[in-house]
């Protein structure tokens, strides 16, 4: 089977668990035995990161403006990546490239679906070229689609509102990767992020609203007197909230116990987890948290908003759920940091969970299942001969 896979960055400091989620699909298709192909733009594309990728067939194309990943047409080169592909998996929405490989997918009969990774709904900046993008080619593209992947029920919800047929969707949750998280310390990260050797509450995301950070500190303000020990730490790169959450920390009360280290390291995360009390996901919004899979392969007791699309939490009770208000997460670090016992009886019970159904080994199988599918109910694969196929290393080689 070949798969193209379309995503905007594969710098994860830009794409956040959307890059991240790609990253791990990919490699665990290539591990099953597909024939992955990924195009995408050249933003934070290292040579670390393509050895990462060393079994997919990647066409980076030059971003020739980095606010709205406008990339370089080079048509030549996206239409041999979609000829030498049965299907085409699109990640994201509101982007320019998803709109050059559609065009080539459509007019070549290669049957695509679309994994929206929140985007369907219009919200945040630029709402209306958002609305302008869905107008002229959003909408055609939701209805000419073979499948939608969402990563909640909530998101399946969202596309049966905007009138998509629930039978062509499926529900495919984020994964994790439990090999990366069953290592030795990384480093003295005490030393090498300028913590305190205290008790800390872990944040680890963007610093940015949709994320909640600042819910978090307002909570943290309510709490800490009561636990004098407990300090705050912010892991994430900014993105518009840094500046507002550092004055915050500096008010009476607050003084040397909310940290800031930017963004940390990926080989370091296990290492930060691990020494962290507990791991905080303070989200307004957010399709799947791929933090709570992380803590979870840590064993680290975790406290998440309800709009964090993990409902699994809460059922097996293996963490704490509150809504997303500064009272609600006031409280619910008010239980958490309550009963040590229960810490970690919770903790071991999302190691568990995580464990037996959100792996990548799991979440892969899922995804070869539905490509499966949808390539069994389409009439419109191509027969490409087999030498075409040789010209993908070249033509990765020629983009500039």
């Amino acid at each position: 089977m070949r798969v193209l896979i379309v995503l905007r960055t594969l710098d994860p400091k830009i794409g956040g668990g959307t890059t991240e989620r790609t990253f791990h699909l990919c490699r665990e298709l290539v591990r099953k035995g597909v024939n992955v192909n990924l195009i995408t733009l050249d933003l934070g594309l290292d040579e670390e990161r393509r050895q990462a990728l060393s079994g997919v067939n990647i066409l980076a194309l030059p971003c020739l403006w980095k606010r709205f990943y406008f990339p370089k047409f080079l048509l030549s080169k996206i239409r041999a990546f979609v000829l030498l592909s049965d299907v085409v998996h699109f990640v994201g929405h509101w982007s320019v490239l998803n709109l050059l490989v559609w065009r080539e997918a459509r007019k070549y009969e290669v049957p695509f679906l679309l994994n929206p990774a929140g985007e369907f709904k219009i919200v945040g900046r630029s709402r209306p070229l958002k609305q302008l993008f869905d107008f002229f080619f959003g909408q055609r593209m939701k209805e000419e689609a073979k499948g939608y992947l969402a990563v909640t029920a909530q998101e399946k919800e969202e596309f049966t509102q905007q009138g998509l047929n629930p039978l062509r969707c499926d529900i495919v949750p984020n994964g994790v990767d439990p090999e990366q998280f069953n290592t030795q310390p990384t480093c003295d990260l005490y030393q090498k992020y300028h913590l305190p050797r205290k008790p800390y509450l872990f944040f680890m995301g963007r610093l940015e609203p949709i994320k909640g950070p600042d819910l978090l500190l307002e909570a943290f303000v309510q709490i800490a007197n009561d636990f004098s020990e407990i300090q705050l730490v912010y892991g994430g790169a900014d993105n518009g909230l840094l500046s507002t959450l550092q004055r915050k920390a500096k008010e009476p009360g607050l003084q040397g116990r909310v940290h800031f280290p930017g963004l940390i390291a990926y080989d370091d995360r296990e290492t930060v987890y691990r020494a962290a009390e507990a791991v905080v996901i303070p989200s307004r919004r957010e399709m799947m948290s791929l933090v709570v899979l992380e803590a979870g392969l840590c064993r680290r007791p975790v406290l998440l908003t309800s709009t964090c699309g993990f409902e699994a939490l809460e059922e097996a009770e293996a963490g704490w759920t509150v809504e997303p208000t500064v009272e609600g997460l006031a409280a619910g670090l008010q239980a958490l940091l309550a009963s040590a016992e229960e810490q970690a009886l919770r903790a071991e019970r999302l190691e568990q969970l995580v464990l037996a159904e959100y792996t990548w080994e799991v979440i892969g199988q899922r995804h070869l299942e539905i490509y499966s599918r949808l390539l069994s109910k389409s009439d419109a694969n191509l027969e490409i001969s087999e030498n075409e196929s040789d010209n993908l290393t070249q033509i990765n080689k020629s983009a500039a």
